[in-house]
């Protein structure tokens, strides 16, 4: 039997810090990752940089040669979703969640980073899941004098959660 997650609201761990135009790019980097990198790469991938990434497709022998095509901008958001607090592996554990606790995490939610966090708010049971500096966290609105719950780190979750 799956234990009821204790509890995190977007609004109120997100309300400070990252500009508009940096949650654009995350966002940008997360949609370009699906589009050029998910197909061969999936969603199990390491934090890489923009050096990285850029010395994998400069590598003659490398399959990302193709990937010379994008543009510096789309290979910084990508680089940006790559190496953001959640990113891919928060994306996976959230997907995973919501998969097996459907009366706490819904509707389905999509990802945001603000303020340092990277999280899914669910409208329903007002509870915010989140990531930063690699541990989890739930809020329950309803539930605020809470505070944010941690859950443990990212890590440990994805290892419980077989991803």
């Amino acid at each position: 039997m799956n234990s009821p997650l204790t509890a995190m609201t977007l609004g109120a761990i997100l309300a400070a810090g990252v500009t508009c135009s940096q949650a654009a790019s995350l966002e940008a980097g997360k949609i370009s990752y699906a589009k050029h990198c998910a197909a061969c790469h999936g969603m199990a991938v390491p934090t890489w940089s923009i050096t990285a990434i850029r010395n994998a497709i400069n590598d003659r022998r490398s399959p990302m040669k193709s990937m010379s095509l994008l543009s510096d901008a789309e290979l910084q958001d990508i680089a940006l979703y790559l190496t953001s607090t959640g990113g891919v592996n928060a994306d996976r554990l959230f997907d995973w969640a919501e998969a097996h606790y459907p009366a706490l995490l819904a509707p389905p939610a999509v990802s945001q980073s603000l303020a340092g966090y990277y999280g899914r708010y669910y409208t329903q049971s007002q509870l915010t899941l989140g990531v930063r500096a690699g541990m989890v966290y739930l809020y329950d609105a309803n539930n605020s004098m809470a505070g944010f719950v941690g859950l443990g780190t990212l890590s440990s979750w994805l290892i419980k959660a077989g991803l």
